[in-house]
């Protein structure tokens, strides 16, 4: 009878943990921050930044041909929302500047995780064997930052994190950046509430 109860929990414990997974695979999760007194409407023009590469190791992510797609699909939305690139730093009133990491993540599925297989105690579930419990994936975090040009200070920040799909041909990156940047920019600027 013990034995059944304790089954029954790891089934209902397992079940627990297969939802907050599903629940944490949306499309999207994005997530925009600035301060609460800043205003936006004045800002017309944009110097652009270089990408904020460090740590990142050499990949298609992060390359100069990603970095000119995502000008060009930043260019476009900016200029939707009145704003307009300038290529003299002096003369702009935001700088801006994007940011692309992507990591490697490890998925395990509890619910088809085998019973005792490689555990030294019975009844004990092992989330590492090699039926299919565990999954690699890549995850990309896309930032994009907006800054004072006189000292730098940031005064927006938009982020987006998604699984990566895999990519075989140019417009798949293309549709991957354009779909990622989109939804952040879709929040600038922020709509200020009147109280």
């Amino acid at each position: 009878m013990e034995s059944l109860s304790s089954c029954r929990g790891m089934m209902v414990l397992g079940l627990l943990m297969g939802l907050l997974l599903l629940g944490g695979c949306g499309r999207y999760r994005v997530a925009v921050d600035y301060p609460p007194e800043q205003t936006f409407e004045q800002f017309r023009r944009y110097y652009w930044l270089a990408p904020a590469t460090a740590g990142q190791p050499p990949s298609v992510y992060n390359s100069e041909l990603m970095g000119t797609r995502a000008e060009a699909l930043v260019e476009q939305a900016l200029l939707t929302r009145g704003l307009t690139r300038t290529t003299e730093r002096h003369q702009a009133d935001l700088l801006v500047q994007w940011q692309l990491a992507v990591e490697e993540r490890l998925a395990i599925d509890p619910l088809r995780a085998d019973e005792g297989s490689y555990s030294r105690h019975p009844g004990a579930y092992d989330v590492t064997t090699p039926y299919g419990a565990r999954g690699d994936y890549r995850k990309a975090t896309l930032v994009i930052d907006l800054r004072q040009p006189t000292d730098n200070r940031l005064l927006w920040r938009g982020m987006a994190v998604r699984r990566v799909p895999t990519f075989t041909t140019p417009q798949q990156y293309r549709t991957f950046v354009a779909e990622t940047l989109a939804t952040v920019l879709a929040r600038y600027p922020p709509k200020q509430k009147t109280d």
